[in-house]
């Protein structure tokens, strides 16, 4: 039996806001119609997120110095270039992640680790929901609503699954298209955030430094929620690719489109602890901005509301591609039908990590 699926015989228009027929079925080279550039503001459009900042705080936690913190997010962010060598496999093979690892595993061998990837990202797409609705009762509160009930919690988990729906269920195209201008946004925010920080940071708060073990925990964290974290769906983008597209563009255009934003908004996250420490445990997102709003109480409401897209941005990635591996696994639905199911899987898990679970 063949490793690799054959080759669509009917080409499909690779346009935003059309559904994607295509799954983890050959792309033909008359569909190859992505750019470096269009891979480079994907994979920056995904990364311009909340979460990365948070990391930056996180690691702060641990007890590390500002020379410490830094070299670890310096040292982290080169697994990045993991996601550029990842990405390689699209360009040249026009399918999927786990279409191409059935070559050395075969079809049946091939299930194990396309399961366990298809398990990864549905619990990254339930870590995003819930931090989607923990943001939203941020808001609520901020509004006045001191105690958000269960009913209208259910309401709001029902809402974040439907939107997080849209843009997997629609495709590669429309990703691309909404990532590429979402980046616009997210830079902006991030000017401000740091026009509103780095005037006011402590540059003395962290000075203390900690052990060997506890920093190597820390890069531990930059590689695995970065560029080690992603290596597994960088086919998944990439295969939109020409195959005659410089293997040396597609390396530098994923691994840079990803690296920047996540090593500047990991260094800015390190500020922000410097400036309000107090505010920060280590475990709550919606702690951070506190940070921001020390200084200019308005920014509370921009910076909300842009993190509510962040984040059904960077689940947007993990669904789709969860999508894609669940293909691989054997599961004989189409693309579309293969998001359905984690929509409702991840929903689901979400509710219960809400009302049921500690995160």
């Amino acid at each position: 039996m063949s490793a690799v699926p054959a080759v669509a015989e009917t080409s499909e228009a690779y346009e935003p806001f059309q559904l994607e027929q295509r799954g983890i079925d050959l792309i033909p080279d008359s569909d190859r119609k992505m750019r470096p550039m269009g891979l480079f503001w994907l994979w920056s459009g995904a990364v311009w997120n909340v979460e990365f900042l948070f990391y930056g705080v996180l690691i702060c936690t641990f007890g590390l110095s500002f020379p410490q913190a830094i070299l670890a997010i310096l040292i982290g962010n080169l697994a990045y270039t993991f996601l550029g060598l990842a990405s390689l496999p699209g360009p040249l093979t026009g399918t999927t992640a786990f279409m191409v690892s059935r070559a050395p595993f075969g079809r049946n061998g091939n299930r194990l680790p396309s399961l366990f990837n298809w398990i990864t990202q549905v619990g990254f797409e339930i870590l995003g929901l819930v931090l989607v609705v923990f943001v939203v009762d941020a808001i609520l509160n901020k509004a006045g609503v001191a105690n958000v009930s269960n009913p209208a919690q259910v309401l709001i988990i029902i809402c974040a699954v439907a939107v997080q729906f849209v843009m997997p269920f629609l495709g590669h195209a429309t990703i691309k298209t909404v990532l590429r201008y979402l980046s616009f946004v997210f830079i902006v925010l991030f000017i401000v955030m740091a026009i509103l920080v780095l005037p006011h940071v402590h540059w003395a708060s962290l000075q203390t430094g900690t052990t060997w073990w506890l920093w190597t925990t820390a890069v531990v964290l930059i590689v695995s929620t970065g560029g080690l974290g992603w290596t597994e769906n960088a086919a998944d983008y990439s295969r939109y690719l020409p195959k005659n597209t410089s293997k040396a563009r597609t390396f530098w255009a994923a691994s840079l489109g990803a690296a920047i934003p996540s090593v500047l908004l990991e260094l800015l996250g390190v500020c922000a602890y410097m400036v309000t420490t107090h505010v920060f445990s280590g475990r709550e997102l919606v702690g951070i901005p506190a940070a921001f709003t020390a200084y200019a109480d308005w920014f509370f409401w921009p910076f909300m509301i842009v993190a509510l897209l962040q984040l059904f941005a960077i689940n947007t990635i993990d669904m789709y591609s969860s999508g894609v591996t669940l293909q691989a696994i054997g599961i004989p639905l189409k693309r579309w039908g293969c998001i359905l199911v984690d929509t409702v899987v991840s929903g689901v898990v979400t509710g219960l990590v809400i009302f049921k679970g500690n995160l």
